[in-house]
């Protein structure tokens, strides 16, 4: 079960958000699969990638994996509000497209995708929009 908790004044369609990851999750086999979105303000991302990756900086996406249990939780992914925003408005979308597009690409590291190489951020890439296309 996906679920998405906005701590913003900013108003964005999480049903959309919500239903687009959960296809995500039964195309890669994890269907019911738990997943919890939060989306935030800038500062309090910066204090959990100090906190979490000793990186004293906001960013846009953060992934915090939930050790293997039977209930199938895979983790929990916090968004960026600014980056929302900014990246909305740099690609003329919706904040709602935005958002969604950083939730796939939080669920994507959640299923075990990395982007630790240029190969494989340019699958993460071709996988984010390929989610976003459906």
């Amino acid at each position: 079960m996906v679920t998405l908790t906005n701590h913003t004044s900013n108003r964005l369609l999480n049903s959309t958000i919500r239903d687009v990851v959960a296809r995500l999750l039964a195309h890669h086999g994890h269907e019911g699969a738990g997943v919890e979105i939060v989306i935030m303000e800038p500062q309090a991302i910066r204090e959990l990638n100090r906190d979490f990756r000793q990186q004293d900086h906001s960013t846009d996406v953060l992934t915090f994996p939930a050790p293997p249990n039977p209930v199938g939780h895979l983790g929990e992914v916090a968004i960026n509000i600014r980056d929302v925003r900014r990246g909305a408005a740099h690609r003329m979308v919706s904040n709602t497209h935005e958002a969604t597009a950083l939730a796939i690409h939080g669920a994507l590291h959640l299923l075990g995708y990395d982007a630790a190489t240029e190969t494989e951020r340019d699958e993460l890439v071709r996988m984010m929009n390929a989610h976003l296309r459906r």
